[in-house]
């Protein structure tokens, strides 16, 4: 009997969930991981660090592969629904401008719900930091509203009376 691919990773998968149960077997794997990376000692491993053909070659890898080190990020904050791809449609169909703001994106941020993880939007970096405050705190950003129309409308009075 064959299998795909498909099968093949799901049965490791949940082989690898398994055997992750079994302190033995994890003991094991993080002596083995540290063997490994302990080879080469620290001060080896900076000098190699800290040459300018080892920052080229990561510059290089990061510039070659940056759709899949984005989408990477992204999975890893729990965004869900967006593709490189679709990114860069959406910073195109918005002319590189702010949905909210109307500016010139210097950094286009991917916008997403906190509760679901839901992909809506690509915003620049101000608004997506200002979004995240309102959601962790609706209240405060209520009555921060509040006291803005009402400065405002002293503001108007104010300027009227004045003419």
């Amino acid at each position: 009997m064959s299998y795909t691919k498909q099968q093949l990773k799901e049965y490791h998968a949940k082989w690898y969930k398994e055997k992750m149960k079994d302190p033995a077997f994890v003991a094991k794997k993080r002596k083995k991981s540290l063997e490994h990376y302990h080879a080469v000692p620290l001060e080896e491993r900076r000098k190699i660090w800290n040459t300018d053909k080892y920052r080229a070659t990561k510059r290089e890898y990061a510039r070659k592969n940056k759709p899949k080190i984005q989408e990477a990020v992204w999975a890893r904050r729990g965004i869900i629904g967006i593709t490189y791809k679709k990114y860069i449609a959406y910073v195109k169909r918005q002319n590189n401008k702010c949905k909210i703001c109307k500016t010139d994106m210097k950094k286009p941020c991917v916008d997403h719900c906190h509760k679901t993880g839901k992909f809506r939007g690509v915003i620049c970096n101000k608004c997506n930091l200002h979004l995240g405050q309102y959601e962790r705190d609706k209240e405060m950003f209520e009555r921060y509203l509040k006291w803005y129309t009402n400065y405002y409308h002293q503001m108007t009075k104010e300027c009227y009376q004045v003419l």
